[in-house]
């Protein structure tokens, strides 16, 4: 729904946000905040926008990452298929390849296909996959790793993100990602069985958004 929001207004409906520009926004992100607020009775301050293409040069100019596969997986095509245990192309004819199940060493334009590919899975593990290139990047960011890819991640990162998060507000979220860190980081999944995609109930959702952030009072 989100994804749909944020293309219809940037195609049919940037007249409605006829200022994000010059506030370092789009019309389609201002549309996306609108729509998040809605849907969770949270106040959206601020975006960080993630370019994908530039995620695939970070996880390259970290060496790659190292994943555990469940399922063969499809680079492109767009046919549903299911392949045999012995993978190869006449499976998925318009696949351009397939990523094998076992530990796979990923560069950045397999990984990306990895977490996206929408063939032969569902969108609740494409969403799973997402979740977890993210976490294997996090935590191969470590100190070592900057010291000594300093210049290939900070020219990957540079286009890496798109933010209108004020320079003067960065110490106050630095300080307060370090005391999450140290407290942990919990996840709501808004997902079946609790969450009906095809016809969510907001209110259920509001309710445990709000539920789950009582928690850390």
């Amino acid at each position: 729904m989100l994804n749909a929001v944020y293309k219809a207004t940037i195609d049919n409906y940037s007249y409605l946000y006829p200022e994000a520009h010059k506030n370092g926004s789009t019309s389609g992100v201002e549309a996306t905040k609108s729509a998040i607020e809605w849907v969770t009775g949270l106040k959206i301050d601020a975006y960080v926008l993630i370019n994908m293409r530039s995620f695939a040069g970070l996880i390259d100019a970290l060496g790659g990452i190292d994943v555990n596969v469940k399922k063969a997986l499809p680079i492109g095509g767009q046919i549903d298929c299911t392949p045999a245990n012995n993978i190869h192309l006449s499976d998925c004819p318009d696949a351009m390849g397939w990523i094998e199940v076992g530990k796979q060493h990923m560069d950045g334009r397999t990984a990306l296909w990895y977490a996206r590919s929408r063939h032969n899975t569902n969108d609740y593990d494409r969403m799973k996959r997402q979740r977890e290139v993210e976490n294997i990047v996090l935590k191969k960011v470590d100190l070592n790793t900057l010291l000594f890819k300093f210049g290939a991640v900070a020219g990957a990162s540079s286009k890496l993100v798109r933010s209108d998060i004020p320079s003067s507000a960065i110490p106050t979220l630095m300080d307060l990602a370090f005391k999450a860190k140290a407290k942990g980081l919990k996840s709501l999944q808004l997902t079946a069985p609790l969450i009906d995609a095809s016809n969510p109930d907001f209110f259920l959702m509001r309710h445990l958004i709000a539920q789950k952030l009582r928690t850390f009072n």
